[in-house]
């Protein structure tokens, strides 16, 4: 397992539990979210990188959802606020399901 590194919550005791001791510090508001802005951006780059019919996808994109979701607990948004404003910029903009591609604006 990688060291220096921000960790999920339960991974300590997982670790006791095989009997291996590990050192943690609790981090300050500053290194807590630039850890948690490189982690977020560690799993995305994992799971663009995995191979397309990878059927671990879903993992990879629930670990990408587990970030997003100590990010907006962090910053005190709750994910009933967050799926509103997701939900109000859906309906103005809409999604990304008709795979429509800009190639250019003309004036």
């Amino acid at each position: 397992m990688k060291t220096n590194t921000l960790i999920r919550d339960n991974v300590p005791a997982i670790m006791t539990q095989q009997g291996k001791t590990c050192r943690t510090v609790h981090l300050d508001d500053d290194k807590y979210l630039q850890l948690l802005n490189e982690l977020f951006l560690e799993e995305v780059k994992r799971y663009v990188e995995q191979d397309a019919l990878d059927n671990r996808d879903i993992e990879c994109l629930a670990d990408v959802g587990e970030v997003m979701h100590a990010i907006l607990a962090f910053k005190g948004i709750t994910l009933e606020e967050f799926q509103t404003v997701r939900k109000q910029r859906y309906e103005e903009l809409g999604g990304y399901l008709d795979r429509i591609f800009l190639k250019d604006i003309l004036d």
